[in-house]
């Protein structure tokens, strides 16, 4: 397989029996525990079933509370299996999450028999190890997708295990043969796309408008950006001239509401936004995390934004996260340890008074995503998934 870039997408699909645009394609999704995790599968399985009603997807969790959260409003199928993970713990648990990986596997090899499954999608985490291992036992095609731009743990080792490896960006070393790698980038879900037409169909923003900042700060918040994004307004020559819409997580809500009322700066404070698109219509500028599915989501909209970038993630990961598209032009990156409310306000000045320098920016970001990423993932697991069916003896499925 070439990279997705360079491949001829449409006539793999056009010679393909197993087409989802046609006949239905049976896919497993696994691996999850974080947002970050599911929400591109979600996308994949959006993507799978605008195409065909006749496709079927099958969400395998490990039925963390974040998880049925993301899925309940979902129309998806969805089974839980036991999983443990290994990075960070110390032996003792190490030895119990080994123990729980037989009946992790047998339960995956049960559910991919019972949904008569074409292709697993392994989603990273380690919730996803037992059924891409499943898979290859059971001679059914497993695909990865590594959402950052250092790969994981689980995914470095799985790699073996699967016949493609998905990556969100272009520089990104899976440890595995190298023909195996597609840069696909990372997909975002489609009401993140819709937004994306949305806003390059509006224009630039005009200047006699507030200067709208979105803050997001994971699911969880950001206690280190929300203190020093109220901490910017006291440092900020006219504060009316801007308007926050503030994601804190829960612990940080009522203070940070109130910081904002104290100062007198118009402000939409909520432990968790879910409607996602109707932020991102409104934002100017982010000042967020750099998890891989916020990166994304940012730059598919074409939203320039400041990168904070979690100083505890594994490999430090959302540093190389970040620095990808602060290479391109499309972000600026303040590190947890420079971060104060001073050096956020001179930022937030900067590009609210500099018309042309925010411009470049802003167009910088809309050219740092794709929003063609599920459908680059569809168009690879149809195509050989159908190779691999044409290499079986007729009548066998």
């Amino acid at each position: 397989m070439n990279s997705a870039g360079g491949k001829d997408t449409d006539m793999a699909k056009a010679k393909s029996p197993l087409n989802p645009e046609a006949s239905g394609l049976r896919l497993v999704i696994a691996g999850a525990g974080t947002g970050g995790h599911l929400f591109p599968g979600i996308a994949v399985a959006d993507e799978l079933m605008k195409r065909s009603f006749e496709s079927r997807v099958l969400f395998i969790t490990t039925g963390r509370p974040v998880e049925r959260t993301v899925l309940a409003d979902r129309s998806f199928e969805t089974s839980e299996i036991s999983a443990s993970g290994f990075k960070g713990m110390g032996l003792l648990k190490k030895m119990g999450a080994l123990t729980v990986l037989p009946r992790g596997l047998f339960q995956s090899l049960r559910l991919l028999k019972s949904f008569r499954a074409d292709a697993v999608l392994g989603m990273g985490a380690y919730s996803s190890a037992p059924v891409l291992i499943a898979a290859s036992l059971a001679g059914i095609p497993g695909f990865i997708h590594e959402q950052n731009r250092i790969p994981g743990m689980t995914n470095r080792w799985l790699g073996r295990f699967a016949e493609l490896v998905f990556v969100s960006f272009k520089d990104t070393d899976i440890g595995s043969n190298p023909g195996k790698i597609v840069y696909t980038g990372n997909p975002v879900r489609s009401e993140i796309r819709r937004c994306a037409k949305i806003r390059m169909q509006a224009g630039e923003k005009k200047p006699e408008d507030q200067f709208t900042v979105l803050v997001l700060g994971g699911s969880q918040g950001a206690h280190g950006i929300n203190t020093a994004m109220t901490g910017a307004f006291s440092h900020i020559k006219n504060p009316q001239d801007f308007r926050v819409i503030h994601q804190t997580g829960t612990l940080d809500e009522k203070t940070v509401r109130q910081a904002y009322e104290s100062m007198g700066v118009e402000a939409t404070v909520s432990a968790f936004f879910n409607d996602m698109e109707s932020v991102y219509k409104q934002a100017d500028l982010a000042v967020c995390r750099a998890g891989a599915s916020t990166v994304a989501e940012i730059a598919a909209v074409g939203l320039p934004a400041i990168f904070v970038p979690f100083p505890h993630a594994a490999d430090d990961h959302q540093a190389a996260n970040a620095e990808a598209l602060e290479s391109a032009g499309a972000a600026e990156i303040i590190y947890e340890k420079e971060l104060t409310g001073r050096e956020l306000a001179r930022r937030l000045q900067y590009y609210r008074e500099d018309e042309a320098s925010f411009e470049r920016f802003r167009a910088a970001a809309e050219n740092a995503g794709r929003a063609d990423s599920a459908s680059l993932i569809v168009d690879e697991i149809a195509a050989l998934v159908t190779e691999k069916q044409r290499q079986k003896k007729p009548g066998r499925r």
